[in-house]
């Protein structure tokens, strides 16, 4: 069952009790046309950086793995096996593995899923795959496993049914040895791009000051990665801005090295009036993405540099804040909504107990960005004021808050929220 309370989605799986089983849409795959893998996303230990652990990588992108049962608080363990496969178990911290099943999520449904059994059973393999409600779209069986009717040793599961897998169930049955996968591959069934969004890019003049950005981002993979940045204004549609001094493009497309970083300099035509909007950078891998905001006076002298991350969408956020305008000290926030419709976002204004001061319910279109100080997103606030701000939707929006001095930012504020 799925349940989301306060924007918080829940997924909640019993297997105590039999499945409902609404659709029998599951058959075995790849089969014997093991060339459909290389199509598929997979990882394998030479893909990764040193820094990290493996199951970091497949979280990133969007597959975590548990146990189930009170002996089993981490069931899935991942490690780098030979040859450059990464292994995943089942081991419980005590007893044995048998009607402990290894279980596999997909953040994202996938229509095909497949692995290399890490040790060969010696009874059979059984797949049981569940939909984001948790009902059973079917389960598929290999009893042979190791013999010239399983070419490559490779099983798994593909279904038809448009709700795709969310969660796959790897069965040993009663053996006592711990379910072991080698290599994992997946094809999801929604697009393969990983998203995250710079809430706002400003280029251009604003009073006295002149302000340009430089956008940052890293691929942590051992592995080249297709990065394309959308630049887009407060409307969503397509903004043009000089890169690097050179040309102006509202597209960027770049092919990053294995654990390379890319650095480009945003800016407007000199003396252009400013200009603000917000930027998505979608990878074929995870990707990290940062700004620099820069501002210089008339002779090009660096007044203030903040930098902040980029983020994916997110049904909450929220942020402290403080605003004293005896110091010109204010508050200033960026929300984008990059959906395919429209949606009502509320910002709320918590007091130091928790109880709301202000509350404003906004209409944000689709593709819509916004940038407002606290004293234009609440009418009537004290000059002085210490809390918190948050920033709730349906469809999950970005977004970032910065400390401004007189106008001009000094500082970026940590936008927590309970969602990766």
């Amino acid at each position: 069952m799925v349940c989301r309370i306060a924007g918080i989605v829940f997924r909640i799986i019993v297997l105590s009790l039999p499945l409902p089983q609404l659709f029998a849409q599951v058959t075995p795959w790849p089969g014997a046309n093991l060339a459909q893998l290389t199509h598929a996303r997979h990882l394998t230990a030479d893909m990764l950086g040193e820094a990290a652990p493996a199951e970091n990588y497949f979280s990133a992108l969007g597959v975590t793995f548990s146990g189930v049962g009170m002996s089993i608080p981490r069931g899935g363990t991942v490690s780098t096996g030979p040859y450059g496969i990464l292994t995943i178990v089942n081991q419980p911290l005590t007893g044995g593995s048998e009607a402990k099943p290894l279980i596999i999520h997909f953040s994202r449904p996938a229509y095909k899923v497949a692995f290399r059994p890490g040790r060969d059973p010696a009874g059979k393999i059984e797949l049981t795959a569940l939909n984001d409600a948790g009902q059973s779209l079917g389960s598929v069986s290999y009893s042979e496993v190791g013999s010239p009717s399983m070419p490559g040793h490779i099983s798994g599961a593909e279904t038809t049914n448009p709700a795709g897998i969310s969660t796959i169930i790897i069965s040993y049955g009663d053996l006592t040895e711990p379910e072991t996968i080698d290599t994992l591959w997946w094809v999801s069934s929604s697009s393969e791009a990983f998203l995250v969004c710079v809430p706002q890019i400003a280029v251009g003049r604003f009073g006295s000051f002149a302000v340009e950005n430089e956008l940052q981002i890293q691929n942590l993979m051992r592995q080249s990665n297709h990065v394309t940045v959308k630049i887009l204004d407060k409307d969503g549609r397509p903004m043009a801005v000089t890169v690097d001094g050179d040309s102006e493009w509202s597209t960027l497309e770049l092919i990053l090295a294995a654990r390379t970083s890319s650095a480009h300099v945003l800016t407007g035509q000199p003396g252009s009036a400013g200009r603000i909007g917000y930027a998505w950078v979608e990878s074929e891998y995870p990707v990290s993405a940062s700004v620099l905001f820069r501002t210089f006076d008339d002779s090009r002298r660096l007044v203030t540099e903040v930098g902040f991350h980029a983020s994916p969408s997110r049904f909450s956020h929220l942020v402290p804040v403080e605003r004293d305008m005896n110091r010109q000290l204010e508050i200033g926030i960026a929300v984008a909504n990059h959906g395919h419709s429209d949606q009502p976002v509320v910002i709320t204004l918590l007091k130091p107990d928790g109880f709301p001061l202000a509350e404003k319910l906004y209409s944000f279109k689709a593709g819509e960005q916004r940038a407002l100080f606290l004293a234009e997103a609440f009418d009537g606030l004290p000059s002085t004021f210490k809390g918190s701000l948050q920033i709730a939707s349906g469809q999950g929006t970005a977004a970032i808050a910065i400390r401004t001095i007189g106008g001009i930012a000094s500082s970026s504020l940590n936008m927590g929220s309970l969602e990766p």
